[in-house]
């Protein structure tokens, strides 16, 4: 596993990767002290003294409720961009991005449905371990199935976080110019999209939203990505709208069968 690739993306950042995994404050005192194990990060340890606690439990009280943001998109909106912007300006959060964690699995390309598939299981459980720590997720994701946002909008209930669901959308014509201007995609793992494609995506991200009534959207200035991160940052803390049932209205996920864009082998941007 890359540690730099994932630190550049917020993952290596949410635990101090060099310092030692025990923490000698949780190190029960015991009178059988036992053998001494040596750790090269953590110096001798009395492993008969060491007990493992909950990984997921917190420490102390919880200080804030942490969020657990979705920005969708079609590729070339800047999703990716905005993400990282985010999670600069808020200490620890998690920038979940699905195609970087795609990447580190072997040979991706040759299994991308299988790859895609088990990348978000990976971001299902890395989000639940976030929110249960109180700290942030950011995931900038192109979504056209309802399936993982539903998936996503539970975790954030479970671990009784704000749900944040944003769509970046421009007119047709301008987000199409500015997605064939880019020279190459923004991110790690990221696929190429064709025109025609593009377009399909376009139109499917619609269709999702006429679904999605607690999506957000957020018309997006074109060229002038500091404006719309300023829109952006503006829109997250306004009060979000409260979550009825999840999933909203019209969701039939016995339905969901959205050909190709959207699907876990094309987690494009």
């Amino acid at each position: 596993m890359d540690l730099d690739l994932l630190a550049g993306v917020g993952l290596a950042d949410r635990w101090d990767w060099e310092a030692a995994h025990v923490d000698v404050q949780r190190v029960r005192s015991s009178a059988e002290v036992g053998s001494v194990i040596h750790d090269e990060t953590a110096g001798a340890v009395p492993n008969a003294a060491v007990q493992v606690d909950d990984v997921n439990a917190p420490d102390g009280p919880p200080s804030r409720t942490p969020s657990l943001i979705v920005v969708n998109g079609p590729p070339g909106s800047g999703k990716s961009t905005l993400a990282r912007a985010i999670v600069q300006e808020r200490p620890l959060a998690l920038n979940l991005d699905l195609d970087v964690l795609r990447s580190l699995l072997g040979a991706w390309e040759a299994h991308p449905t299988a790859a895609g598939l088990r990348a978000r299981e990976f971001a299902l459980l890395l989000a639940r371990a976030q929110l249960q720590q109180h700290e942030d997720v950011i995931v900038p994701q192109y979504l056209a199935r309802p399936t993982f946002l539903l998936q996503l909008e539970q975790v954030a209930h479970d671990a009784g976080a704000v749900f944040q669901e944003v769509v970046l959308l421009d007119e047709r014509e301008q987000a199409r110019r500015r997605f064939k201007d880019r020279d190459h995609p923004s991110h790690t793992g990221a696929t190429q999209v064709s025109d025609q494609e593009w377009s399909q995506m376009y139109d499917r991200l619609l269709a999702l939203l006429a679904t999605r009534p607690n999506a957000r959207v957020l018309e997006t200035t074109s060229g002038d990505i500091a404006a719309t991160h300023a829109a952006l940052i503006q829109l997250l803390q306004d009060t979000p709208k409260p979550l009825g049932p999840i999933g909203g209205a019209g969701v039939d996920l016995a339905g969901d069968s959205t050909p190709t864009s959207g699907d876990p082998a094309r987690p494009s941007r």
